[in-house]
């Protein structure tokens, strides 16, 4: 079914060109709507922008601070005020969107159609499977009679933390990676009901590496599906990696951050012998695995049973096989609970996020 929304609420997601990206992640932040809708004086119709327009800019090297007209989609679908509902429906199924400006013969913003169905019951199905059988080395003595993703958070289990997120964006189908005292985790989750989500266990016989498990829920999981690392935790909606992977046609998709390591020194630039120019103290700046993953059922062809290997093997392989394997940038809150000084300093993430 589609509605016409109320222009109240679509006006909430409308925004002017001369701004930057920060404002449009604001935006989408607030609206419900999943769309920001680019317009110039007089509501002029520009484009628009989604979530995954925002990734697309970072991988190209743009910031939050960056001008957004690097990032709209100006040639985004649209429809006359007059249009019957019959043909809009057609239009947003052939195209796949679940959204749909309304302008004018000028091109003026007058409305917009979205699906009108809870996009949250799309993702119930989903599998989700979430690494939590290290010994947590990095963490002990804190780990020696605790499984690292028990370890409380204010007053949650790590662990819980991000089953209660994923379920809040409409995940219910889980799948438990343990090993490493991994009764304590199944008695404490149990089946998943009291927290209304279903909780199925993938049981290592010996430890399988960051991603060996995978190969147990093979028989399970027939549709893409995602993978998290049981220590951490980022405001990232997995629903946005889900749709990215997805559109872009993926076979894996891998969560990445943005490190910035300062030169403690000048940095001299040569060629040969000769002095080219002089960089003071540069910033480098790279790309690191942030922890959570999309895959197609494909992945599970390149994965050997009973063998131990880590997520980057998994990625490499599936490039090697000609597999198309992509980055989904982050710019939200991410914290890795599995290092101790992470562990130590998470107070002012938790407060403003969980």
């Amino acid at each position: 079914m589609i509605i016409k929304e109320d222009k109240k609420i679509w006006k909430k997601a409308l925004l002017k060109s001369n701004t930057s990206i920060i404002k449009v992640i604001e935006s989408l932040n607030n609206s419900s709507l999943q769309i920001v809708l680019v317009v110039s004086k007089g509501n002029k119709f520009i484009g628009t922008i989604t979530d995954g327009d925002i990734r697309r800019g970072f991988i190209k090297g743009l910031t939050i601070k960056s001008s957004i007209n690097k990032i709209i989609n100006k040639k985004s679908l649209f429809v006359s005020p007059k249009i019957n509902k019959s043909n809009i429906i057609k239009i947003m199924n052939k195209n796949e969107i679940r959204h749909l400006p309304i302008l004018s013969s000028k091109k003026i913003l007058k409305g917009l159609y979205v699906f009108a169905h809870n996009l949250t019951s799309s993702f119930e199905n989903t599998p989700i499977v979430i690494m939590a059988g290290g010994k947590g080395k990095r963490l002990m003595p804190l780990t020696k009679n605790c499984p690292k993703p028990l370890i409380k958070i204010n007053g949650k289990p790590i662990l819980e933390h991000i089953i209660l997120k994923a379920r809040d964006e409409g995940f219910k189908n889980f799948f438990i990676s343990i090993h490493y005292l991994g009764d304590k985790i199944k008695k404490y989750f149990s089946s998943g009901k009291k927290l209304g989500v279903s909780i199925k266990y993938l049981e290592e016989k010996s430890p399988l590496g960051t991603a060996g498990s995978l190969n147990l829920a093979k028989s399970f999981i027939k549709t893409n599906f995602l993978v998290i690392n049981g220590d951490i935790l980022s405001i990232v909606k997995f629903s946005n990696l889900l749709n990215f992977h997805k559109y872009h046609k993926a076979e894996g998709t891998m969560t990445v951050r943005n490190h910035e390591i300062q030169h403690p020194f000048g940095v001299v630039k040569t060629k040969g012998v000769k002095i080219k120019n002089f960089e003071e103290k540069p910033i480098l700046r790279s790309y690191v695995n942030a922890g959570v993953y999309a895959f197609t059922p494909a992945v599970f062809k390149f994965l050997k049973k009973n063998k131990g290997f880590d997520m980057p093997e998994v990625f490499e392989r599936l490039r090697k096989n000609n597999k198309k394997t992509i980055v989904f940038p982050i710019h939200e809150s991410w914290v890795d609970l599995g290092d101790k000084s992470q562990l130590n300093n998470k107070e002012k993430f938790l407060d403003n996020n969980f």
